[in-house]
């Protein structure tokens, strides 16, 4: 009978009684499950010889092993056998779960807690929380993969299963790192540690320093991180020397890159290729042939470099490496710029570009869904802070009515007592109050108007200044920890290879979708183009974005703009143009738009135009937030704005600028 531990994060764990895994034809499968059917009779033995070999099926046939573990449990059912039952419900969800068929693979599991809590079995409804919660990390659901992972971590605690509350409490950990909370990741990496002594398992150190040593390069804390590789060394466990070994020989080999020694880079990441070749896994061997590559590529060994790179590129193609390609490709650009071939260079950035981009449609949620459990954890001071917030509002309001109500009556009492004498000079001033209250009504007037143009201009220049930190932010600071993440997830694709074909490649695609998502919302939030070259090529480029993206055609044309604009005036208009842009994309239907931007003598002209389902411009919501940004900006430049709309003819936005 085959028992399975805890579904861990990066790998399942299995306890295996002598099973030997062949491929079968789904012929083959099928006759052998049939065979057995007949060969036996209903018992507890033939449900599990029955679940045993569903589980040789797994990974080549699915559907055949979803068939035996269906007739199992309808067996298991007839005769009473709950834990039998139950053990073929959950399995039976990790092999959708294996699918990528979420929805059902939840099913089945809450269907097998249900099971295994009507015959008392603690450690099956342990376990199975910890399956649900693997397929809430795998989606970025992180509260709830909190939450049932600390269900799971109880049960184990209550029945004493030490070895499947390390893994449990490593997963834990593990949410904590992907979302920074490096405290929270550091103490349950410490609570494996000290299980793992108290159970004298080796394998386990090696796994908890290896964990330190990334989450310490994630802080770039290299002292800290290489002490913790170099422990790992020590702890080497037995049959996982081969992982462990890349892991550790990559990590310091990232670690002398760093620190510009890139000749011990280039040593320690030859021995992770040769543990790689040893192992055999494809994923560790393209990752480590392509640092390989990238290392000899800094020392200008380059056609070394580019033999690596090449080969890296060509297995992780065969085998779907994704997450190698990606760097791969770029770093196959730079060695090309170096040997001069620059038309090759750029073919390569190229694909570079476009491996990078073709991820981004599924980043920016996986992003957002890994703030959530931040959210969570602070909302509760934010509702304090709102109800403390409200008394003092409530406060301040009963204070101003009391002061109100002693001056009115203070006014009015002054108001009686002097009434007559203020009625008998009130004729005479009268003529010369309307004279003053004028002037000073077209005073006010344009005071007022100043002011609206200072406060606008704070508000305009507070917002870009905001848009540039941010943008910073997650271009320095969570792209990086994101490319971290991605190379500790990829280095546990390789220890088992039952893996490769499940959904943990789709989460590392996501992943590398979440770096690059990254990377696009911080060129929006600020455009590199539009700092470093101008206005006219930052609006190229956001056009021919948007194209390739939407599948939309964009033609951007300029007329007559020979020199660069002030600073403040080229990032209203591109804002202008993203708005808009961004409106014909969400709501327009439109299949081709034209943005042109002319300068002459007396004004600068900016006209977006498409051929969308247009709008009647009399009923347009104007209260809307993104025209009230447009127009706040057109007013920002002093310039007006018409629009030409009718429903089923398109739209044209007429913008006109007065000179800078």
């Amino acid at each position: 009978m085959i028992e399975r531990k805890t579904y861990s994060r990066s790998k399942r764990y299995i306890y295996l009684i002598p099973v030997f895994l062949f491929s079968f034809s789904h012929y083959q499968s099928c006759a052998q499950s049939t065979s057995l059917l007949m060969a036996l009779p209903n018992d507890t033995i033939k449900v599990q010889k029955l679940l045993d070999h569903a589980f040789t099926l797994e990974i080549d046939h699915p559907d055949s092993a979803i068939w035996l573990y269906d007739t199992s449990a309808k067996i298991a059912k007839e005769i009473g056998y709950g834990l039998g039952l139950g053990r073929a419900i959950q399995y039976k969800g990790i092999v959708f779960s294996d699918q990528g068929q979420f929805e059902k693979a939840i099913e089945s599991y809450l269907k097998a807690i249900d099971q295994f809590n009507k015959i008392g079995y603690t450690r099956g409804v342990a376990a199975t929380y910890i399956n649900i919660g693997n397929i809430n990390q795998l989606r970025a659901e992180y509260t709830r993969a909190t939450d049932n992972y600390l269900e799971g971590i109880k049960l184990f605690e209550q029945i004493s299963d030490t070895l499947n509350l390390i893994y449990a409490l490593s997963n834990l950990g593990g949410i904590f790192s992907d979302l920074e909370q490096f405290d929270q990741s550091i103490a349950y990496y410490l609570k494996t540690l000290a299980l793992s002594k108290a159970i004298k398992d080796s394998s386990n150190f090696a796994e908890f320093y290896i964990d330190m040593g990334t989450v310490e390069l994630k802080r770039n804390n290299i002292d800290s991180a290489r002490f913790y590789l170099f422990e790992a060394k020590k702890h080497i466990g037995f049959n996982r020397e081969d992982y462990q070994n890349v892991l550790i020989y990559n990590g310091l080999s990232e670690i002398d890159t760093r620190t510009g020694d890139h000749e011990g880079a280039l040593n320690k990441s030859r021995i992770a290729l040769k543990y790689g070749v040893k192992l055999g896994n494809p994923s560790v061997i393209t990752t480590s042939m392509a640092r390989l590559g990238m290392n000899l590529s800094n020392l200008n060994k380059i056609d070394s470099a580019e033999y690596y790179l090449v080969n890296a590129i060509r297995i992780a193609t065969e085998n779907h490496a994704y997450e190698v390609l990606i760097p791969a490709y770029q770093w196959m650009s730079e060695v090309q710029e170096k040997k001069g071939n620059f038309k090759s260079a750029m073919d390569w950035f190229k694909k570079y570009k476009m491996a990078e981009d073709s991820a981004a449609g599924q980043k920016q949620q996986r992003v957002i869904s890994g703030l959530e459990i931040v959210y969570e954890t602070e909302k509760k001071d934010l509702l304090l802070s709102e109800q403390n917030l409200e008394i003092e509002r409530n406060e301040a309001l009963l204070a101003r009515r009391t002061a109100f109500i002693i001056a009115l009556s203070g006014a009015l009492i002054s108001a009686f007592v002097f009434l007559f004498l203020i009625r008998r000079s009130l004729r005479q001033k009268r003529i010369i109050a309307e004279k003053d209250a004028a002037l000073q009504k077209d005073k006010v007037k344009q005071l007022e108007q100043e002011n609206q143009m200072v406060a606008l201009q704070s508000m305009m220049e507070g917002q870009e200044q905001e848009r540039k930190r941010l943008a910073r932010d997650l271009h320095d600071g969570l792209g990086g920890l994101l490319s971290s993440a991605k190379h500790r997830f990829s280095n546990m694709l390789s220890e088992h290879k039952n893996l490769e074909n499940s959904e943990f490649k789709e989460a590392l695609d996501l992943l590398d979708n979440t770096s690059s998502e990254a990377r696009k919302i911080a060129h929006n939030l600020m455009p590199a183009a539009l700092v470093k070259f101008g206005l006219v090529d930052a609006l190229q480029d956001f056009c021919n974005n948007v194209s390739e993206s939407t599948g939309i055609q964009f033609d951007f044309q300029s007329f007559g703009i020979e020199q660069r604009l002030e600073s403040s005036t080229e990032i209203m208009i591109y804002r202008i143009v993203q708005e808009l842009v961004n409106n014909i994309v969400k709501h327009a239907d439109a299949k081709e738009a034209i943005v042109q931007l002319i300068q002459n003598d007396t004004s600068v002209l900016l006209t977006v135009e498409d051929d969308g389902k247009g709008f009647d411009p009399n009923t347009v919501k104007v209260s809307s937030a993104g025209m009230r940004n447009i127009r706040s900006r057109v007013d920002f430049l002093k310039g007006q704005m018409e629009i030409d709309s009718k429903p089923g003819e398109g739209s044209t936005f007429n913008i006109t600028i007065p000179p800078c």
